[in-house]
């Protein structure tokens, strides 16, 4: 089990990142298996493998301009990518993930404008959830392939959303929230950072 300092993180970073209740839960459940930090189950290993995760979607939202950069201003995040460099080196990009970016990028790829419609925007992508500059995400280890997923699913999600808000479609039912729970997670020990609830560009 973690400690409760420990649990008080990923609710901090969620905030930071404006998510609502029900994304930083499904968030949880899709990288851990679990879909709060009090499960018996939410070991060490887990808990680094959210926040690897969570760190990854707020600093891509950030890159997008759809949140403040808590660098700074926050005193539990002081850096990019120290979540992401503590998981553990575990060989390269899996067959299984290779299949699920593919996936992914190709369902997003619907929603991006012409001069996003490129490789060299997935490269962008890549570059931001793992710090590194590659050719392909073919060339990923385990551990970024995860992160990359991470980042695709955020921008699907994003995407998918403001295509529903342009027709005028009801999003929080769409995307498994009610009206309270529509409202970006804030943590006490977050109060003072300004959060924003409308996305913007993918």
């Amino acid at each position: 089990m973690i400690n409760d300092n420990q649990k008080k993180l990923p609710h901090i970073y969620a905030s930071a990142a404006g998510l609502n209740e029900a994304t930083y839960r499904n968030t949880l459940r899709a990288v851990t298996g679990c879909s709060s930090c009090c499960d018996p189950r939410f070991n060490q290993a887990r808990f680094e493998r959210a926040m690897a995760s969570l760190e990854t979607v707020l600093f891509l939202r950030v890159a997008a301009g759809q949140c403040p950069n808590p660098i700074g201003k926050s005193r539990w995040i002081k850096a990019e990518f120290y979540w992401r460099e503590k998981l553990p080196d575990d060989g390269r990009i899996t067959s299984r993930q290779s299949y699920t970016i593919n996936r992914i990028w190709a369902e997003l790829q619907e929603f991006l404008p012409e001069e996003k419609y490129n490789m060299g925007y997935l490269l962008a992508i890549i570059h931001k959830a793992t710090g590194c500059y590659q050719n392909h995400y073919a060339t990923l280890s385990e551990k970024q392939a995860a992160c990359l997923i991470d980042a695709l699913n955020d921008r699907l999600a994003y995407a998918q959303k403001d295509a529903a808000e342009a027709v005028g479609f009801d999003t929080s039912f769409a995307f498994g929230a009610n009206a309270e729970d529509d409202e970006p997670l804030r943590h006490p020990a977050y109060e003072n950072m300004e959060l924003i609830s409308e996305a913007t560009a993918v």
